[in-house]
């Protein structure tokens, strides 16, 4: 019986031992606690957080770091590809090809270092917080955050519509379709298509727009390519149905009628940007 107390007192005693030893390799930490980046707009540069990493411990080791997977909480997977870190211990920039992939952060003799975690953002990343962490295997994790802010840009082409009323009253079609370009990092934009109406040109082109000139604007209806023999005052289209980016076309058809002059119609096509819930 005095045996097998010795022998557990000895078990507990090497445990102790063990649990102390990993204590004294992983006793560093990060300025702040946690690694931030916050990318927002359309992908076009560099960004980049710096930190401070300080020794606690009294051991001389090299220190090595992994990076786990950094995901949302959809499941996305930030691109290991765009996350590079830079320390005075290499010239050249450094990555994770995969969660095992490892680098000394912290050499051996040295107390603290700088070190800086970047982010090219090159590419389009689905908007959330991507959230993952630094681990060395000897002390504690040291989490990172990433935050892609949601965009949504528009182009609209041509900018201006024009319609060639010559012929006297009637329906009459823009020469080209209206294309509008979304160009977003999620699905949950509602985009919505209008317009004030078409106003006559006169033949002073460069004051057509601040004539003084009383002249009824031109409705104009929009036509789907999809729906051709529908027309409507103005258009919806949802993310969710394009899966993020997309390409909208569209015609423009104008009722012109006796009250408007025959000549050159102008107008723009407004285009209004929401989020859905």
């Amino acid at each position: 019986m005095g045996k097998r107390r010795l022998v557990a007192i000895f078990l507990v005693a090497a445990a102790l031992l063990v649990g102390g030893s990993s204590s004294a390799h992983g006793s560093y930490k990060v300025e702040g606690g946690h690694l931030t980046l916050v990318l927002s707009g359309q992908p076009s540069e560099h960004r980049h957080v710096k930190f401070h990493l300080v020794r606690e411990g009294t051991t001389n080791e090299h220190i090595y770091f992994s990076l786990s997977d950094v995901k949302d909480n959809q499941g996305n997977q930030f691109p290991r590809d765009l996350i590079r870190l830079s320390t005075d211990y290499d010239s050249e920039e450094l990555s994770w090809d995969n969660e095992y992939s490892k680098h000394c952060l912290l050499q051996g003799g040295d107390s603290d270092v700088e070190l800086e975690l970047g982010v090219y953002y090159a590419k389009a990343i689905p908007a959330g917080t991507y959230t993952g962490y630094l681990y060395s295997g000897v002390g504690d994790d040291i989490p990172l955050e990433i935050v892609v802010k949601a965009f949504t840009d528009i182009v609209v082409n041509p900018e201006w519509v024009a319609i060639e009323a010559l012929s006297g009253p009637g329906s009459y079609k823009a020469k080209e379709p209206v294309e509008v370009i979304v160009t977003a990092n999620h699905t949950n934009w509602v985009v919505t298509i209008s317009s004030q109406g078409l106003i006559f040109q006169d033949s002073q082109k460069e004051d057509w727009q601040s004539s003084e000139q009383q002249i009824i604007p031109v409705p104009i209806f929009f036509v789907d390519p999809h729906e051709e023999n529908i027309r409507r005052e103005s258009l919806q289209f949802m993310g969710g149905d394009y899966g993020g980016d997309g390409v909208i076309q569209f015609e423009i058809e104008a009722q012109i009628g006796w009250e408007h002059p025959a000549g050159t119609y102008v107008g723009v096509v407004s285009v209004d940007v929401n989020t859905s819930e």
